[in-house]
């Protein structure tokens, strides 16, 4: 079962699973530190595309999922706290945007933190004033013209009886929560790790399918609960689906 944890909060013995590497960096004097992002279904690697059980009957295909991550920060030993980036979108279906690398000041970190979705001043930011390669910017494909604010997390694909994925009679979701009562903030990732010049630590990010339709806020049946963005009227589900995906989330 996944953990989001408040910084302070005195941490279990059954946290996270890390997924990390250590290795030479090209590059000297740097201390080098990335976060990549794999979905997972029952505990092993899947794919865009692919098929993924999220109970005894039903599967679903993941064909889009986009996301930001803000304010990403390391902690230190004495819990304070290093911001590496302000904000950053993952896109499973852009190869280039798995894994995002970073710089950070050499020392010992106890653990990764960051809030999904964007801080309110953030979300009030016009896209056309950006360059089409920052992740604000329209070209990213997250902000909503009639709302005028972005979409957090943007997923879509196809559901379906198990083993009938890809028939004719596929069920369709799009779940597209955004607005600023959904930003989830504080989320915290132990994993203990040094950074020194010519040492690069490698994270992925898990993303537990199944979490989002039977998660701790609750089922979210996609056949009949197959579509919100953030109209009145559903912000409930909204709520419900970005609390279940935050808690996808795992090292």
């Amino acid at each position: 079962m996944n953990s989001r944890l408040l910084i302070g909060v005195i941490l279990s013995s059954s946290v996270f699973l890390v997924a990390s590497d250590c290795e030479k960096r090209e590059t000297p004097d740097l201390g080098g530190f990335s976060v990549g992002i794999e979905l997972v279904k029952q505990g092993e690697p899947a794919f865009a595309g692919e098929a993924i059980p999220i109970d005894d009957a039903t599967e679903v295909r993941i064909d889009e999922l986009r996301f930001y991550l803000s304010h990403i920060r390391l902690m230190r030993p004495d819990s304070s706290l290093i911001e590496i980036v302000d904000y950053i979108l993952y896109n499973l279906t852009k190869s280039g945007d798995l894994r995002h690398g970073f710089e950070v000041p050499d020392g010992s970190y106890i653990g990764l933190v960051f809030n999904l979705g964007l801080d309110s001043a953030q979300n009030a930011q016009n896209p056309t004033v950006f360059p089409s390669d920052d992740d604000l910017s329209a070209a990213a494909g997250m902000y909503w013209t009639w709302a005028t604010q972005y979409r957090f997390v943007l997923t879509e694909g196809k559901s379906n009886n198990l083993g009938q994925t890809g028939q004719p009679n596929d069920g369709g979701f799009a779940y597209h929560p955004g607005g600023n009562h959904l930003y989830q903030e504080d989320l915290f990732f132990p994993y203990d790790f040094n950074a020194a010049p010519n040492l690069n630590t490698s994270l992925t990010l898990k993303i537990d399918v199944q979490q989002w339709f039977y998660g701790p806020a609750g089922s979210i049946d996609v056949r009949t609960e197959n579509a919100v963005h953030d109209a009145v009227g559903q912000q409930e589900l909204a709520l419900r689906f970005i609390q279940n995906f935050a808690a996808s989330l795992s090292l």
